[in-house]
């Protein structure tokens, strides 16, 4: 009986894992896949080792927004497996337009375009004004507003030029006489 058992339990686990479906989106030399049909170019920009930016593409190579990898580091994300607290996001830049959106950062460019085929911003090989206004606003810049908060809200400038600025009011210089 427990042969049997076993031998059942090992069916459905192979059933299931076969039953599993293939990702609808595939990359090959940087063109996006859904359902076999090419969709956009997402063309990678290498930033920092092991890290890229983007280039989403439509079909015929026009450029139609900038990812931007960032990170930061935050007091309160701390932890055992994260003990810098660092958080890595995506700013994208709508070139026409000049709006920005932030994104979750993921470490593999297909789960990048899963993410963008996943919100419907490229259809039909091009960013839409009305996918655009939609991915900004479910998206927002969260990041931006997170590392804003952490700053107080308050922007420090420094001066680091050599030469001081001029002030107002007398200036007096005292020079020893030489004897």
């Amino acid at each position: 009986m427990k042969h049997l058992l076993l031998v059942v339990l090992l069916v459905a686990g192979f059933a299931t894992s076969f039953a599993k479906e293939k990702s609808a989106v595939e990359i090959k030399e940087d063109s996006v896949l859904v359902d076999g049909k090419v969709s956009f170019v997402f063309e990678k920009v290498k930033y920092l080792p092991g890290t890229f930016n983007y280039f989403v593409k439509d079909l015929s190579g026009k450029k139609l927004a900038f990812l931007k990898f960032n990170d930061y580091n935050d007091p309160k994300e701390v932890s055992a497996s994260n003990p810098s607290g660092r958080q890595t996001y995506y700013e994208v830049t709508f070139l026409e337009s000049s709006q920005k959106a932030e994104i979750p950062a993921y470490a593999r460019q297909i789960k990048m375009a899963e993410f963008l085929v996943k919100q419907n911003l490229v259809q039909n090989g091009t960013i839409s004004k009305d996918s655009e206004q939609e991915f900004i606003l479910i998206n927002g810049t969260p990041y931006s507003k997170k590392r804003e908060e952490m700053n107080g809200g308050n922007t420090i400038i420094i001066n680091n030029n050599s030469t001081p600025a001029p002030r107002n009011g007398i200036n007096i210089n005292i020079n020893k006489a030489d004897d």
